[in-house]
């Protein structure tokens, strides 16, 4: 039978020292890394991880950074790239017909 593991109340309130803790790797990695995969990149900016991946194959989207074969993103260049993308609706129908 395991023992039941009981925490705390100092480790009810640092997800980190729960995580070394627990051995639970992926949150002490989350916790240390400034640095987000594909996966976590498209979930920030709210599209799909192929909308990601074509966006890299033809230098378009935001910035990223190759860690061996993985593409590594920061919340930095996300939120530039982000803000670049900022526009404001044309207000009458004469600026519709000149954006086309």
């Amino acid at each position: 039978m395991q023992k039941e593991h009981r925490p705390t109340p100092s480790s009810r309130q640092d997800p980190l020292e729960n995580a070394k803790r627990e051995g639970d790797r992926d949150d002490v990695v989350a916790f240390r890394s400034p640095y987000l995969l594909p996966e976590q990149a498209a979930d920030y900016l709210h599209v799909a991880v192929a909308t990601l991946s074509t966006w890299r194959a033809r230098g378009k989207g935001p910035r990223f950074r190759k860690h061996g074969r993985t593409p590594v993103y920061t919340l930095a260049a996300l939120d530039e790239w982000s803000a670049q993308q900022e526009r404001s609706a044309p207000e009458t129908l004469d600026e519709l017909t000149e954006v086309r």
